[in-house]
């Protein structure tokens, strides 16, 4: 890659401070282990599927690293690759003060917890920024933006170092380095982000992504280079404004597509997805392609996806039912639950119906479905010739209720899913939480498995797509690589 080499002197600052809030990661352990046997529904399942001697093994790995771990974040650091040997979701272990700051980083000495403030980045701004301008080939190094902070981005030995510049959070300052990652793929190297309030992002990030010449993806956030200038690139920005919405929309992207963009099928989206179909009935019903692109789409309520169906709908859906595991406190949410906001008395009575049932059948599995079926087939009264093809974009940033929907929409004649597999967390739900005796942490686990397995597991496997988009193709190349096989003949 051809540059212009900056001779600027570059140095790490960092000063240390001590900090420390101690926990017996072993008692927290021992009580994560009672409650989740007990209580989740997934764990018989996985004594079958695993065998005993196997999940053995797997807690006296761990309760080696909970014996000698005395700090609750590397406890909970711990906690969590302990449990996730069941399942990747629909499980966790969280902090319990939500405000806790995790430390930037930690270093293990006499086993003495050195945690080191924010790095700096000794680097004379205004002669990077001039340098900046001079660069003439695109790559991650020059300036971004993402609307709240402006950062540079600096190769410095194996990584690139990306420091703030301006920032509209006055927490933080120019210079100090708001994330790094590897030049290469190094695989002892990870990336390292940094929270609004300082606090090291705890969790890993997709590998930084080059989109076109004047777009980065980085650490789930799109940046927008602002030097050098490499002018505008319309079918990229349209292609980010796609990826980036965190609000539903429907628009007609040529004479024979529209596009559905949902990021979130959570709660709160509900009125807003059934105003946008109800407002698009009629671009709907005559468009001949739609694609619906719900990449990223962690889940949220079934009933997000409600008006969508009717449009996808050919024939009858057939959707398995779940069964509850009966424990006193998987039925005592039912106490908090049934004093929500915006039950009808009704449905407040068909809440303690169900914990009524479950009560009765402590240590058992209950179909609270009233029918005893286990699976359910909806028939809708009316079709719509258009859309006549729908693809729906998929990734593995799917789960859970976005899985749902897939199992729903698959089933239609003029659906197809084009993609990556999704991540798998959906056999297993309506999740519980808890506090520990500590008050540290919280234990989220669910309380209901699908009468699809064993038979159709979706956990851990994902759901396939029909069109495999393999890595050739960058994922704001997508929405054209799908128009492009729907408008074939």
């Amino acid at each position: 890659m051809n540059k212009i080499k900056i001779l600027i002197g570059l140095a790490l600052i960092i000063s240390t401070a001590g900090y420390g809030q101690s926990c017996n990661c072993m008692e927290e352990y021992r009580w994560a282990k009672k409650t989740f046997e007990e209580n989740d529904a997934g764990y018989s399942y996985y004594v079958e599927k695993y065998g005993k001697q196997a999940i053995d093994f797997n807690n006296k790995k761990w309760e080696k690293e909970f014996a000698k771990t005395k700090d609750v974040f590397q406890c909970q650091d711990y906690l969590n690759q302990w449990i996730k040997f069941y399942r990747k979701g629909h499980i966790a272990i969280a902090m319990n003060d939500q405000t806790a700051l995790r430390p930037s980083t930690a270093k293990k000495g006499n086993n003495v917890l050195v945690i080191p403030e924010i790095p700096t980045l000794k680097v004379d701004i205004d002669s990077f920024q001039i340098a900046a301008k001079l660069f003439k080939e695109p790559s991650f190094e020059g300036i971004w933006t993402n609307g709240t902070y402006e950062v540079g981005i600096q190769k410095v030995k194996d990584d690139y170092v990306g420091f703030v510049i301006t920032s509209k959070n006055e927490q933080w300052k120019a210079g100090q380095i708001k994330f790094s990652f590897p030049a290469a793929k190094i695989q002892q190297k990870k990336s390292t982000y940094y929270m609004g309030d300082h606090s090291l992002a705890g969790k890993e990030f997709d590998p930084c992504l080059l989109i076109g010449k004047t777009y980065l993806k980085a650490f789930d956030i799109y940046w927008k280079r602002v030097s050098p200038d490499f002018g505008t690139e319309p079918d990229i920005e349209n292609e980010v404004s796609i990826l980036s919405a965190t609000s539903p929309f429907i628009r007609k992207i040529d004479s024979l597509t529209a596009i559905f963009r949902i990021p979130s099928f959570e709660n709160n989206y509900i009125p807003i997805i059934d105003s946008i179909v109800k407002a698009n009935h009629n671009l709907l019903v005559t468009t001949k392609n739609l694609i619906i692109d719900i990449r990223g789409n962690g889940g949220g309520a079934d009933r997000c996806y409600d008006s969508i169906t009717p449009y996808l709908y050919t024939n009858p859906i057939r959707s398995m039912w779940v069964e509850f595991l009966s424990t006193p406190l998987n039925n005592a949410r039912y106490d908090w639950i049934i004093k929500l906001d915006g039950f009808s008395e009704k449905e407040r009575q068909n809440l303690k119906d169900m914990q009524n049932k479950l009560n009765a059948n402590i240590g058992k599995f209950v179909n609270l479905n009233e029918s005893k079926l286990t699976v359910v087939i909806d028939t809708l009264p009316v079709t719509y010739q258009n859309p006549q093809q729908v693809a729906i974009l998929i990734d593995a940033g799917n789960g859970s209720t976005a899985e749902q929907f897939l199992l729903m929409a698959k089933q239609s004649k003029k659906v197809k899913l084009f993609g990556q597999r999704t991540t798998g967390a959906l056999d297993f739900s309506n999740l519980n939480n808890v506090e520990s005796p500590s008050k540290n942490f919280k234990l989220f686990y669910t309380t209901s498995r699908s009468f699809r397995i064993p038979k159709m597991a979706i956990d851990d496997y994902g759901i396939q797509p029909d069109y495999f988009i393999d890595d050739s193709v960058p994922s704001y190349k997508w929405i054209d690589f799908v128009t492009e096989i729907m408008k074939a003949k």
